[in-house]
Order: C-alpha cells, then sequence, then structure tokens
C-alpha cells in the first residue's frame, strides 16, 4: 500500500494564540513563542491520536477484498469538489457509481463492487490477510478537519467540518502545559523525530520527570478521543 499527499495542509495547529492566552488567565504572549508552543502540542496530540488532523488531499493505492467498500487510512472524508466527492480508478481506469458511505471511518462505497486482489489463496474458501493484497485500486480523496487559524476559503469549503472544539482545547491546553514549564526553567525536550514527514515530538522537562512513558497530562487526555474511535 501507498500513499501520498497531493495538496499539503499550509499549517497543522491545532489551536490559536487566543486560545493559548486563554488557557494562561488572558496572559499576552510573544506570537513566535506561541506560535512554537502551539506547533509542539500540535505535534504530540497526532503523535497520541496516530493520524493527521488538517485537511489533505490524498491519493492512495490498496487492495480489494472482494466486497463493496473500500477504505481509506485517513478520515473524516471531505468531498474533493462540489460536483466531486471521491474518485477511484482500478489499473489507471475511473470506476463509476463510487461514494462516500461513512465519512468518519473513511469508509467507500463501490456500487460495483471491487475483485478480489489478494497475493495468493483462491478457491471456495478465500481467506483475506492483512497487508497481502495487491495495490490496484488508486482512491483520490480528501480527508481532515478545517483548523482553527484557516480563514475560509469559500471556492473550497465544500462539506468541510471544523475541528472538534474539545481537541482544539487539548491543544491549547498542553501548550500551556509548555509554557508553564519554561517559565518554572523546565524548558522543552525533543523525545522524537520522525523522518518521514520531518515531525518533532516535544515534552516539558517538568513533564517527562512526572510521566516518563511520555504520556499526555490528564487534562489534556480528557479531552481527546480514543484513538480508535477517531
Amino acid at each position: 500500500m501507498a500513499i501520498t499527499v497531493d495538496t499539503e495542509a499550509a499549517d497543522r495547529l491545532l489551536a490559536t494564540q487566543d486560545d493559548l492566552e486563554r488557557e494562561l488567565g488572558g496572559k499576552s504572549i510573544d506570537p513566535n513563542l506561541a506560535e512554537d508552543l502551539i506547533l509542539a502540542a500540535s505535534d504530540a496530540i497526532e503523535h497520541y491520536l496516530g493520524t493527521i488532523l488538517a485537511l489533505q488531499k490524498y491519493s492512495e493505492t490498496m487492495g480489494g477484498e472482494g466486497g463493496l467498500f473500500l477504505y481509506t487510512t485517513y478520515s473524516p472524508l471531505i468531498p474533493i469538489s462540489a460536483t466531486s466527492e471521491i474518485t477511484v480508478a482500478f489499473y489507471g481506469s475511473d470506476v463509476s457509481g463510487v461514494s462516500i458511505n461513512d465519512a468518519d471511518i473513511g469508509e467507500v462505497y463501490v456500487e460495483s463492487g471491487t475483485y478480489w486482489t489478494a497475493a495468493g489463496g483462491g478457491g471456495i474458501n478465500r481467506v483475506s490477510i492483512a497487508g497481502q493484497e495487491q495495490p490496484l485500486y488508486t482512491v483520490v480523496y480528501r480527508a481532515g478537519y478545517w483548523l482553527p487559524n484557516w480563514a475560509v476559503d469559500v471556492t473550497d469549503v465544500t462539506g468541510k467540518r471544523d475541528l472538534p472544539r474539545a481537541i482544539r482545547r487539548a491543544c491549547a491546553v498542553l501548550a500551556a502545559h509548555y509554557y508553564r514549564a519554561q517559565e518554572e526553567g523546565g524548558g522543552m525536550v525533543v523525545i522524537e523525530k520522525r523522518v518521514d514527514d520531518f515531525d518533532v515530538k516535544y515534552e516539558s522537562e517538568s513533564q517527562r520527570a512526572t510521566s516518563p512513558s511520555g504520556s499526555l497530562p490528564d487534562d489534556v487526555l480528557a479531552l481527546l478521543p480514543s484513538p480508535r474511535y477517531l
């Protein structure tokens, strides 16, 4: 399986400076510092949830299992445009009768059904083995949320979904934790670097001392969905 980003988000900031300053009791802070703190918190939350939350356009190749549905890696699904929800190609030829069936779980309906494209097997009792499907289908789709810093573009808001308020608040709360840690002289440390998309994960030293596993603070976790339900 392979996935590429066709249209990348301008940024992946899950909260605004106003959100952060509200969590700090109205205290004004430097815009550059605010952006750094919010970016660190946004990265940490995406890492915890195991997904990318910002709305982006993707091309993803995947195998078929002989059923009526294909499933995308990222969700929620958003129509590509006012005239096209999603496109599916099989061996490079467009498939007709496709639509978004369940946007929240990335479920794509294929009216004519999908071909069995597993690497092996066959016979009466075919068994799907995860990771063994040949990537013969290409799905082009948009997935993710409209982030709070983004200006509304009236030409590109078809079916858009705003970032859930609880996740936005969680990001601001976590950024405030980082700010207070810096105020106390603890600072932040890099706990993980990921080469594929150049994300850097941060953790406050004070948080690290009380949370060796690198888990998020309880007040942040209370606002976030379980990764498997997002």
